[in-house]
């Protein structure tokens, strides 16, 4: 059994409630991998701008599965990396709604559109 403490997380530090004005006129935030992984990581040189930057939106914040298993690759060898990411979806902080819309864009690859 694991006996040691550990310092709470920023998702446990999360709580946009406290910040949100509603008066900013910002109805959604799309996330990219670089803040979700400074938000996650403490040794990551923006981890405070990004905290105090996801303190202050309303979730869910959007993107992408590209997005989500990137931010998991490179947290992988941070203790509980993966994990954290997987509880931003969990409990609605991140929310992955973004897929490619096939058949639509099934001939474009590359920006070269195939089958003319």
């Amino acid at each position: 059994m694991n006996t040691t403490k550990q310092a709470p997380s920023s998702i446990d530090r999360y709580h946009p409630e406290e910040y949100a004005s509603g008066g900013d006129g910002v109805s959604c935030v799309i996330a990219d991998t670089g803040p979700v992984v400074a938000f996650l990581n403490r040794r990551d040189r923006w981890h405070q701008w990004a905290v105090d930057t996801f303190g202050r939106l309303q979730p869910p914040l959007l993107t992408c599965e590209a997005v989500v298993a990137e931010a998991m690759f490179l947290l992988r060898n941070s203790q509980g990396g993966v994990d954290a990411v997987l509880e931003l979806i969990d409990r609605n902080i991140l929310q992955p709604v973004f897929r490619l819309a096939l058949p639509a864009a099934s001939g474009w690859i590359d920006g070269v559109q195939y089958g003319e």
